[in-house]
């Protein structure tokens, strides 16, 4: 365990040789390069990825742990601490921690990395998402994309993050889907590529391949769920709101939420749809995310999700209220996606719109 770097360069070199590749300079300095690390902090590393992999906040949680566990144990393994940067930016995303929290703690754990590696790739990728969604730095992050692409073509996640964290918000729709499909060649099995692609063809308005891709991550995993919350939002996009009521249950109970409050929320959204009509439902969702916001007791939630829902109900004056608070916290991947959200469409036409994207550096 104590040489398994030294053995993956060797394998390398091996392979090379059988298959006669030229290497480019950088590659041979990168073969050549003497690794070490520590069973321990490389295990613990694996168990930290684990959780990753898994995308739901209790695992994040876990994650972040173990990642910490290994970036002690071994305070030189690169690879430690990109996955402890991967793990504070989904945190974010999936509102474990505030941005204040999580993001500063992702730039630190990935600038660390590439000082001990300036190679990785995947750090690099790493440090786009902070800049796009703290900094929001959107130069910045597509430099920090194209070289961890460039490093590494064959990164699933580089390509992946490229799409959703630059070119999507940008409204460049076409080469976000063209990337997100170039991560899924990649990596076809993965739950959380398969489920952005998703949302890609949703940001698109390709409702249509949103919902085959949905169905199909989720074939893949019924357990996995941000697949159903994912496919709530699609289907509430398209005004199936029944449907929309159900998958996002499905959400709640398998994100660890009792069955009697997912029950009564789902019940209370239901009656207020089949009484109150599309502005039933947004109202409903308004009054429950309202509810949310005061009894979190500290909790984080997103500025920017209650923008959305006063948004959708109408209450436009209140939605740009909650958007400049989401930008004064800089406040992660909604606001960034801002541009491409279908939820904040009838916000469009408004000044205040034109300049928040001007403010967020989201216009060409």
């Amino acid at each position: 365990m104590h040489d398994l770097l030294e053995i993956e360069n060797e394998l390398g070199k091996a392979i090379v040789r059988q298959v006669q590749i030229n290497l480019t300079p950088q590659q041979e300095i990168d073969l050549s390069r003497m690794r070490t690390v520590n069973p321990e902090a490389y295990d613990l590393y694996l168990k930290g990825r684990f959780y990753w992999n898994q995308g739901n906040p209790g695992a994040i949680k876990e994650s972040i742990a173990y990642l910490q566990r290994a970036t002690a144990q071994g305070p030189n393994f690169a690879l430690a601490y990109v996955g402890l940067a991967d793990a504070y930016n989904i945190g974010n995303i999936l509102g474990v921690y505030s941005p204040k929290e999580s993001l500063p703690e992702a730039k630190a754990a990935a600038t660390k990395a590439l000082a001990l590696d300036p190679s990785l790739a995947e750090a690099h990728a790493a440090l786009g998402m902070e800049k796009a969604h703290y900094e929001f730095d959107f130069p910045g992050a597509q430099k920090e994309f194209l070289k961890a692409i460039e490093l590494n073509p064959n990164s699933a996640y580089a390509h992946l993050f490229y799409s959703n964290c630059y070119l999507a918000p940008m409204g460049r729709m076409s080469e976000a889907i063209s990337e997100n499909q170039r991560a899924l060649q990649l990596d076809p099995l993965s739950l959380p590529i398969n489920n952005f692609m998703g949302m890609t063809y949703m940001f698109a308005g390709d409702y249509e391949k949103a919902n085959q891709q949905f169905l199909h991550t989720i074939a893949m995993d019924p357990a996995f769920p941000l697949a159903h919350q994912y496919f709530s939002l699609l289907l509430s996009a398209m005004g199936r709101y029944e449907e929309a009521i159900e998958e996002n249950e499905k959400s709640e109970l398998l994100g660890g939420a009792s069955p009697e409050n997912a029950a009564a929320e789902a019940a209370m959204k239901m009656q207020a749809f089949k009484t109150g009509g599309e502005q039933g439902y947004w109202h409903k969702n308004l009054d429950l995310t309202l509810r949310s916001l005061m009894e979190s007791k500290g909790e984080f939630v997103a500025a920017s999700e209650v923008a959305a829902v006063y948004a959708l109900a109408g209450e436009k004056d209140e939605a740009f209220q909650w958007l400049d608070k989401a930008y004064a916290e800089r406040d992660g991947e909604d606001i960034a996606l801002l541009n491409c959200d279908p939820f904040f469409k009838n916000l469009h036409g408004d000044p205040r719109f034109a300049d928040l994207l001007r403010r967020l550096g989201l216009t060409n």
